[in-house]
């Protein structure tokens, strides 16, 4: 055996092949725990920690008309708001509800659509509004 065959196979290289093996599959454990919670708290059975029922999902206000950004709920949400004026609204995401409120003059009501999934509003309003989606069961 040479000198140089020597040096390539020393205890303390092997010693630091095995360390470095060692911290990347600790490196990919620790991936795979930090994406399966998150998974478990935003898309998996963990939502109902993260919004339980009767917990706001989303509080949307404004004026005129808006597009609301995007809310994920489990079924059983539902949808309470108030106006001023000319108020309508659709649902529109993974189902599409259509306009579901469409009144005139001010007002304040609750819906409650069947299923679940990630949706946003289409507000349509010639003054003020409110609206708030609420997590059920």
């Amino acid at each position: 055996m040479t000198d140089l065959d020597r040096a390539t196979t020393s205890p303390g290289m092997a010693a630091r092949s095995r360390s470095r093996l060692l911290l990347a599959v600790l490196a990919v454990a620790v991936i795979a725990i930090v994406l399966g919670g998150y998974w478990f708290l935003t898309q998996g059975p963990g939502t109902q920690f993260t919004s339980p029922a009767g917990s706001t999902v989303a509080d949307f206000k404004g004026s005129g008309d808006q597009t609301t950004g995007t809310f994920t709920v489990r079924e059983g949400w539902r949808i309470d708001w108030q106006h001023d004026s000319a108020f309508a609204f659709a649902i529109r995401g993974d189902r599409d509800f259509g306009k579901v409120i469409d009144e005139q003059g001010s007002g304040s009501g609750v819906t409650s659509p069947v299923g679940a999934g990630s949706f946003h509003l289409e507000i349509t309003a010639d003054g003020p509004w409110e609206i708030k989606v609420i997590q059920g069961d």
